[in-house]
């Protein structure tokens, strides 16, 4: 019988406390890695027989324990080689994180696809109206024009705004643009 490891408790640690952790304690395998793994093979193995785009995102530590930055998007990118499966960047995640928002440019490189723009406190995974938060959004918007990032962007827009979606989507493009 081979005992694996699966635990939520260790959303706040990186992936590798997870690796090491389980080695350490004697467990035989990670479940929610090798899980992760084996469906992400699964899907690219029909997107490339299909020729349809997979975009992959990391989360914040509030929400997964497994994707939650660009490393782990790179591992999954080893792991799974697939010239269809992609990477983006919602940038709280790595804000929250103290991880280089821009550091997915870099790291992901022609597999960087999407990104979600909002803003952040910066101390929980909360997506704030563009310009309402603590990030940078004037600088980054300057980085992402200044390396000619030609993907697309999402102003995501969640639940803090769903009583009045077309007021807050007219406030959030006015907002991005005024950042340009």
């Amino acid at each position: 019988m081979k005992i694996g490891l699966f635990t939520s408790g260790y959303q706040r640690n990186t992936i590798e406390d997870i690796f090491i952790d389980a080695k350490r304690f004697g467990y035989d395998y990670i479940e929610l890695w090798d899980r992760l793994i084996k469906c992400m093979k699964e899907i690219t193995e029909y997107a490339d027989n299909i020729q349809h785009k997979v975009v992959l995102e990391a989360l914040t530590p509030y929400e997964t324990n497994v994707v939650k930055s660009a490393n782990d998007l790179c591992e999954v990118f080893r792991l799974v080689p697939s010239q269809n499966l992609l990477g983006m960047c919602d940038i709280v995640p790595p804000y929250v994180q103290q991880e280089s928002i821009t550091s997915y440019f870099d790291k992901l490189k022609d597999k960087m696809y999407h990104m979600h723009v909002v803003d952040s406190d910066g101390a929980s995974d909360t997506h704030l109206m563009p310009g309402e938060g603590n990030i940078p959004l004037k600088e980054l918007m300057e980085e992402i024009k200044e390396i000619k990032y030609d993907g697309t962007i999402t102003i995501e827009l969640v639940t803090a705004y769903i009583n009045e979606p077309r007021l807050y989507a007219k406030k959030a493009i006015n907002n991005i643009k005024s950042l340009l």
